[in-house]
């Protein structure tokens, strides 16, 4: 009964269909689930700890005991401790050197613990570490300020009290590592998007290290300065990791939180107990995460279930045609529609077990490599196997549900249309049938539909945003109601519109085909001229609807794949365009504290003496006021000349006057710019003047000025927290000369640096960083190119870009597979016209070709057609996606049809590929001598 398999060519084309479509969406959410587990695991391993407990009880001598009990909780998987305390009140001396921190600005730290619980933190330079409460050991900062080493002796005392403590120096040592971490960074969560010049250390003297009983009794420092136990840990991540359910993951964080203060609690009271929880910080970060991600998830594996569907159907055609006389063969044998339903039944439970088992395995060995090829940044840190083992049974299950679907897709339909056959129609040679001269109506009525559509993606959604800014805002219910019923019309338009104005679009050039013989045959002639060009081209208008089947199906396939490459691209450019309106050039230096005294052109100057080419420009950052009823705030950023050559500008970025015009009216007329909001909140207007007090950051200097507005602007790269800052209402945003606030101006607020290209960026970094520290900036660094490659990486978006091409790829070979298949199933059930050809005197070879040249003409075709549906469905998605985040605020303009040399070059390959396909797929359908065909009926 299982004839299926002696049709090996329609067997192995079905059995890889459905595990070709199963790979694909499995692979790509095995690998979603690998994503999940690492950017979870990434976002909690920035917490240098998951949780610290500070217990405020001076002299607490059971600091032991608490500790042994936590130490004991399987939800913790790691506990440590610590005494601290950072003192000013404080005066110490040695060798007649009295050092009082108060007097310098600065504090000493007063630290007790046990150096056994801290491998790889504690580094001896001298000496030894304390045994009992009289001896001290100093980090080498304390030891040169009070010019001291090992066996000299300290006089410690509070400045409130005559009492002094002698301690003998026994070691002088360096900390490093998590501890120094955790003594300089609070919070101690890492932001990887930017880089500290200075941390709290650098407001110490140095360190006092005693033992820790000294710190918890009266018998040691602690008589007189009694510090504080931390309790820092880790928690056990399998008493409340899971990627997909943040909300679940806070709740049992919050039960592991409870449990160790009611251990905490048998010791003090609860005023007395301080509970930081920093994985319950970095997990509500992480908490909108897994329902954006399910969201891109569903979206980038439809493609691949949406050609799984069309090749089923097409498989279903060649299924029935193929087996026309066979069906019909055992109605004459006596077969019932019962049995025959068994012999497909059968069929299709074998295909579904086959193709199912094939598509899981590849799915596995995909979501395997892909990783590593893809996503680097998280297989060095985390191996993707043991993640996608671990709910392995569940995709099994669905890699069989799949199978049952697409290949019930294929064999039900078919099922059913062989059982309405009759004998004499199985008996009978398949025909085409007779095409209607014209067109039906609805083709025209699809065509407006989709020009309708595509008219509002062009016009960046107008529909659309009329209906969900206005409408649906509106006080009235009616309004509302109207709103909610157009956003549903509009985005079913938008989704369907470039499948439809395509399938238009294919019947319309079909239908008109035969009036472009001449050009079409030119244009052949032109790829691979040939003798039978001309009679191909005849013969390939001469039917219409076949011709605009054959395209809108192959097109179909073709626009998927280039949608995940348009995709990918996009989603990359729009990253890359908010990181640079953010940083605003190469570099961005956010400066929060200066060194004193400091001369910052001196700084500069070395900077760009160091490494030449280098670009600096100084922003300085105002708040000011206008002498105007009912304006708010004003945010006031001075920047000089250099910021047009530094800064990432765009001429889209302004509003009302070019690049050229605003670098004129800020410099040479000394006129402003102000934010988008100022104009369509406030009602400002070009040329209009303002009365505007501003005050210095530093120091009391303040000023009244007149300005004039030369324009408006929506983004200014490098100048604002925010990239919608200059759309917002809250406060209004100006920019302004520096020369105008001369007088106001001390310090930059910020530095935009541009580096020259070819400069190592590593390099450059670290010698920043070590710049401003050693004149003691406190400031945070950030760097395009570290934060784009981290984006990349990391962030939503990117990750989403990787997926896309992860799918490209993926498609590569469903599409080829689909491609033969359609082009199998044309030339099949034309095999009759091709013997009558034969018959009246043209060679095998040149009949072949004819079909080649109509192969051609398909995919010239169907690429036009589908750099329609794929530009279309981009656009769309961008926008919609931008409009989704960000609401009523215009996005920065990206190039949305980005189309990246490799993408270019994978569809070139593609093309070339399809071609071969049909090539194959010709020689397949036509592999039967047509003298065998002519023979059987005649």
């Amino acid at each position: 009964m299982l004839r299926i398999i002696s049709k090996k060519g329609f067997f192995l084309s079905l059995v890889i269909t459905v595990s070709l479509v199963s790979a694909i969406m499995l692979s790509i959410l095995l690998t979603g689930e690998y994503i999940a587990y690492a950017q979870l695991n990434s976002n909690l391993d920035r917490a240098l700890i998951d949780a610290r407990m500070e217990i405020r009880v001076s002299n607490f001598e059971e600091f032991n005991e608490l500790y042994v009990e936590l130490s004991s909780l399987p939800e913790l998987s790691w506990v440590n401790i610590y005494f601290y305390r950072y003192e000013k009140e404080i005066a110490l001396q040695s060798n007649n050197i009295m050092l009082q921190p108060k007097n310098l600005g600065k504090w000493v730290l007063l630290l007790g613990l046990n150096p056994d619980y801290w491998p790889n933190n504690l580094t001896l330079i001298q000496g030894r570490y304390p045994m009992n409460n009289s001896e001290i050991a100093l980090d080498l900062s304390m030891a040169k300020a009070l010019n001291v080493t090992v066996g000299d002796e300290i006089w410690i005392r509070s400045i409130y009290e005559n009492e002094s403590i002698r301690f003998t120096v026994v070691g002088i040592m360096s900390i490093q590592g998590l501890l120094a971490d955790l003594l300089s960074s609070e919070p101690p969560i890492r932001n990887p998007a930017l880089i500290l010049t200075l941390n709290a250390s650098r407001n110490l003297v140095g360190v006092c290290f005693f033992t820790i009983d000294g710190m918890a009794s009266v018998n040691g420092i602690g008589a007189s300065f009694s510090g504080f136990p931390v309790y820092i840990m880790k928690f056990n991540r399998i008493y409340f990791f899971d990627p997909w359910n943040p909300a679940d993951m806070l709740t049992r964080i919050k039960a592991i939180q409870d449990k160790v203060i009611n251990i905490a609690l048998n010791y003090t009271d609860i005023t007395q107990i301080f509970f930081y929880n920093y994985a319950e910080q970095v997990i509500k970060d992480y908490a909108s995460w897994p329902s954006a991600f399910r969201l891109q998830l569903t979206y980038i594996v439809l493609p691949a279930l949406f050609i799984g569907s069309i090749y089923a159907v097409v498989i279903g055609w060649i299924f029935v045609n193929e087996r026309r006389r066979e069906i019909a063969l055992l109605r004459i044998r006596g077969f019932s529609d019962f049995q025959i339903f068994l012999i497909y039944l059968i069929e299709y439970l074998l295909v579904s077990i086959i193709g199912g088992f094939l598509g899981f395995l590849l799915s596995i060995l995909t979501a395997i490599v892909s990783p590593y090829v893809l996503l680097s940044y998280f297989t060095q840190r985390y191996n993707p196997v043991p993640v996608i083992f671990r709910n392995i049974s569940y995709y099994f299950i669905a890699s069989n549900l799949i199978a049952l679907l697409t290949a019930a897709l294929t064999m039900f339909p078919a099922c059913l249309k062989g059982l309405r056959m009759s004998i004499l129609d199985g008996l009978s040679e398949f025909v085409e049938e007779i095409e209607k001269e014209k067109l039906p109506i609805f083709i025209f009525l699809g065509l407006l539909y989709g020009l309708i559509g595509l008219t509002e993606i062009l016009c960046d959604l107008p529909l659309f945003k009329f209906a969900v800014n206005n409408l649906m805002q509106s006080t009235s219910t009616l309004l509302q109601i109207t709103g909610f019923v157009l956003f549903i019309v509009d985005c079913i338009v938008i989704a369907s519109s470039p499948f439809i104005l395509a399938y238009s679009l294919g019947s319309i050039t079909a239908h008109y085909a035969s009036r472009f013989k001449r050009v079409l045959s030119y244009l052949v002639n032109l790829i691979v001229p040939s003798d039978v060009v001309d009679v191909a081209v005849t013969y390939f208008v001469r039917k219409p609807s076949r011709i605009a089947r054959i395209v809108f199906i192959v097109a179909l396939i073709l626009s998927l794949l280039m949608e995940a490459g348009f995709n990918s691209a996009i989603n990359v450019s729009s990253l890359k365009k908010q990181i640079e309106i953010f940083v605003g050039a190469d570099y961005r230096v956010d400066i929060y504290r200066y060194g004193s005294p400091i001369n910052m052109s001196l700084i500069e100057k070395e900077i760009m003496q160091h490494y030449d080419g280098v670009k600096i420009a100084n922003v300085y950052e105002f708040w000011g006021r206008a002498r105007r009823i009912g304006l708010p705030y004003i945010k006031v950023v001075a920047i000089d000349e250099e910021y047009f050559d530094v800064a990432f500008l765009d001429k889209n970025f302004f509003d009302g006057i070019t690049i050229e015009e605003a670098y004129k009216a800020l410099f040479k007329k000394r006129e402003v710019l102000l934010g988008v909001s100022a104009r369509n909140n406030f009602g400002m207007r070009i040329g209009d003047k303002l009365r505007i007090h501003i005050r210095a950051k530093r120091g009391f200097a303040e000023k009244y000025i007149e300005v004039s507005i030369a324009g408006f602007f929506f983004f200014a790269p490098g100048l604002l927290r925010d990239i919608y800052d200059a759309q917002k209402t809250d406060y209004i945003v100006m920019m302004i000369s520096v020369k105008s606030l001369k007088e106001l101006t001390n310090l930059p607020d910020k530095l935009l640096i541009n580096i020259p290209e070819g400069l190592n960026t590593k390099e450059f970094t670290d010698f920043l960083k070590t710049t401003l520290s050693s004149n003691g900036i406190i400031s945070a660094i950030y760097s395009f190119a570290t934060l784009l490659n981290l984006s990349l990486n990391s962030s939503l978006a990117g990750i989403t870009a990787t997926l896309f091409k992860l799918e490209f790829a993926e498609l590569i070979a469903l599409t080829i597979l689909g491609v033969y298949l359609v082009f199998y199933s044309e030339y099949f059930t034309r095999k009759r016209e091709f013997a009558l050809l034969w018959a009246r005197g043209i060679e095998k070879r040149d009949i072949i070709s004819m079909a080649s040249v109509e192969a051609l003409l398909v995919v010239i075709f169907s690429l036009i057609i589908s750099l329609v549906i794929a530009y279309s469905f981009s656009l769309s998605l961008t926008k919609l996606t931008n409009m989704g985040l960000i609401g009523s605020l215009k996005p920065p303009i990206i190039p949305v049809a980005v189309f990246p040399i490799d993408v270019f070059l994978t569809i070139i390959g593609e093309l070339i590929a399809v071609w071969i396909g049909a090539k194959i797929a010709i020689r397949q359908a036509l592999r039967e001598e047509f003298v065998q065909l002519l023979r059987i009926h005649h």
